[in-house]
């Protein structure tokens, strides 16, 4: 019987991580993002197009599948039209199985938990981690575009956030926010150019389970 291990995540919680490392330690293949993008290259789908939809869909993974299917199956991507394809969602689906069902292997996302839940023993895992320690990693991974940081101060512009008394100026002036309102300014401020949707924002800086 072979060995399958699906590690779900929160978002910059570590996951690619731990699986990566599992790998490593159990001398077995591990599938993450990046594996199954060649996948679906090599279905014809470009990188890019995966790239947008694995972007702009909500945090679930199956909401998506689900509003796809709801607004009529495969869509072309528009301005407010962030949805994953059934096509992609499809192609991945049967390659999991597939590499499931010829050996040893991790999975990391992509819901294997439930595309695989037909097949026997399959162990699921779930990182999780801190709103604190997921920002940390986020800012690790934008150091470069991030703007100047002095100290413990983030500078961009005439705006200086001190993360770590979690207060906020505008030149001299304090500007009053809330713990979370300082929370999203500082990843939106370490996170130039890119865009969240409002799942993502929930689930970034108030949590997993949030509402």
């Amino acid at each position: 019987m072979h060995r399958i291990i699906t590690i779900g995540r929160q978002y910059a919680s570590g996951g690619s991580q731990v699986g990566s490392r599992l790998s490593e330690l159990m001398g077995i293949p591990c599938y993450d993002r990046e594996a199954l993008v060649a996948i679906a290259e090599k279905h014809g789908i470009p990188r890019e197009t995966f790239e947008k939809a694995d972007e702009q869909a909500t945090s679930s993974f199956l909401y998506s599948l689900a509003m796809s299917a709801y607004n009529g199956g495969i869509s072309a991507f528009g301005a407010n039209d962030h949805i994953i394809t059934d096509r992609v969602f499809s192609i991945q689906s049967e390659e999991m199985k597939r590499l499931a069902s010829e050996g040893d292997c991790i999975f990391v996302g992509r819901c294997a938990d439930d595309v695989l839940s037909s097949f026997d023993k399959v162990l699921n895992v779930f990182v999780y981690t801190s709103n604190e320690e997921r920002i940390k990693a986020i800012m690790r991974r934008t150091a470069k575009k991030a703007p100047a940081m002095t100290g413990t101060m983030l500078v961009k512009g005439n705006m200086q956030i001190d993360c770590e008394s979690r207060r906020v100026f505008i030149g001299e002036r304090e500007i009053n926010l809330t713990a979370k309102e300082v929370d999203v300014l500082e990843l939106l401020a370490t996170n130039p150019n890119k865009v969240y949707s409002r799942e993502n924002l929930l689930n970034l800086v108030w949590g997993y389970d949030y509402p």
